[in-house]
């Protein structure tokens, strides 16, 4: 008996530790039987134990016949973050050409609203900078990815649906998205398409608002080339030169065809071999070109590439196909108006194409670090609403940034945004799905004998397919 009452005394102490009356909890366990004397061989029965009332109920009990209160493991974290962790946004930027914009900006937003932004220049081993970054006790609030490194972070990657950045932007499919989340938006691109000299147009006695479509913009190109003979005013086309930039022909010309064969037959990634579907579209528009300008075909291998630039700058030829890289070349080197220059896409005739708007590629995302805390994530999406909006015009000068409100400074993009405004896709670039230099060689070898008269479309064609295969095969040799 005294081992027993020893073990009740024990748990009598622990229990009071716990805010309990000792006496109490020995009534608890004894039943209100006394220990010792006369009544010391009473059994205790637990079983039949009441507890006592307390004096006073705790302040957390809840209303009678409801459980307590719980709090979760994520609402305690959620809280602390709320209320321990500084606001601040923290932006890691690989994007050299705006870093002294974002500075500027950054320094603008935490005068107008008290909200320290730091900018992070991480150019050299970025990936790797950024791994630690996400890691550590104070990660980015915002980072910069491409679509070749956007799989490795996805994962920290705020959905950004429903946020006022996302309904500024118009990229659409530009954007990125995993599943039904909105996890990168798209500020930057390059574009691929037509170069229009609008000033040459006009003086030809034409609108911009007629090409629609591939049939109205053949229909266009073949009146203003009869226009040019009868009134001497601009040509149609800036002739192809075969002499050089072969990327023209081999890259660029041929993307819509590549990509609306992948898009129709659903491939992803390389594609082994291509049946070249459209390659009769890319013919069409070829023979378009080169047929519409000042010179002849016979003799576009010899021509260089300085004459269709300075034609198409200089206004005696109203189309160039090009990228919105070639502006700074343009007009410094051949004396461009940029007021007078814009961007269509390449039309072929290919099906479904006028859902689509020009080649866009090199795309470049913003990002929120999702495993920030809550005032830092609204701190960081207030952030990139501002520099999204009119208060980041300067960012225009540099960058496409497809959001409303602002207008690129390079006329190129800016044709190219007001088809993605409006609605259309874009043409995703195909060029790292081509099969190596030795398929680039073959098929512009036999452009330029189809061009001069020494070879057939067939013979392209079937270049075209055969190399594609032997260079997937040597590629992916091992």
């Amino acid at each position: 008996m005294k081992k027993l009452i020893a073990m009740l005394l024990c748990a009598a102490m622990l229990l009071a530790l716990c805010g309990c009356s000792v006496a109490q909890q020995l009534d608890n366990f004894t039943g209100g039987t006394k220990i010792g004397g006369a009544d010391e061989k009473t059994d205790i029965k637990v079983t039949d134990a009441k507890p006592a009332e307390p004096a006073e109920k705790p302040e957390q009990e809840s209303p009678a016949g409801q459980p307590a209160e719980t709090v979760t493991v994520e609402e305690i974290k959620s809280s602390i973050k709320k209320t321990e962790t500084p606001t601040e946004v923290v932006f890691y930027n690989n994007d050299a050409g705006i870093q002294p914009v974002l500075e500027q900006l950054a320094q603008s937003y935490t005068e107008k609203t008290g909200t320290p932004v730091r900018i992070v220049a991480a150019e050299e081993n970025y990936e790797e900078q950024l791994s630690g970054a996400l890691d550590s006790d104070a990660p980015p609030s915002i980072f910069t990815v491409d679509k070749n490194n956007v799989s490795k972070w996805k994962i920290s990657c705020l959905d950004l649906r429903d946020t006022k950045v996302a309904a500024q932007s118009y990229a659409g499919e530009l954007n990125m998205s995993d599943g039904d989340k909105l996890i990168a938006l798209a500020y930057d691109y390059i574009a691929l398409g037509v170069g229009v000299n609008v000033a040459a147009l006009e003086e030809s006695g034409y609108s911009l608002d007629s090409v629609t479509d591939y049939k109205s913009f053949v229909s266009l190109v073949k009146d203003v080339q009869q226009t040019h003979y009868n009134r001497n005013t601009a040509a149609a086309f800036a002739e192809p030169a075969l002499s050089g930039d072969m990327w023209r022909y081999t890259r660029y010309m041929i993307n819509p065809a590549i990509f609306f064969e992948m898009q129709e037959n659903g491939i992803e990634g390389q594609p082994a071999y291509v049946r070249a579907d459209f390659i009769d579209n890319v013919r069409s528009f070829y023979e378009l070109w080169y047929e519409n300008t000042n010179s002849s075909r016979w003799y576009l291998n010899n021509v260089d590439v300085s004459v269709p630039k300075q034609n198409f700058s200089s206004g005696r030829a109203v189309f160039f196909p090009c990228g919105s890289w070639e502006l700074d070349n343009l007009v410094n080197n051949f004396g461009m108006n940029t007021s007078q220059v814009t961007m269509i896409p390449m039309y072929m005739g290919i099906r479904n194409e006028t859902d689509y708007g020009c080649c866009c590629g090199d795309v470049r995302y913003w990002c929120v670090n999702r495993e920030c805390s809550e005032n830092n994530i609204e701190a960081a999406l207030d952030f990139l609403a501002y520099i999204s909006s009119e208060d980041g015009a300067m960012l225009a000068a540099y960058r496409a940034m497809p959001f409303t409100g602002l207008t690129s400074s390079n006329p190129f993009i800016v044709g190219s945004n007001r088809y993605l405004e409006n609605g259309k896709k874009p043409v995703d670039f195909i060029i790292d799905y081509l099969p190596g230099e030795q398929w680039e060689n073959d098929c512009f070898g036999w452009l330029i004998k189809y061009t001069t008269g020494y070879g057939d479309w067939v013979q392209y064609t079937d270049c075209f397919i055969l190399s594609w295969q032997d260079g997937y095969a040597a590629m992916n040799k091992y």
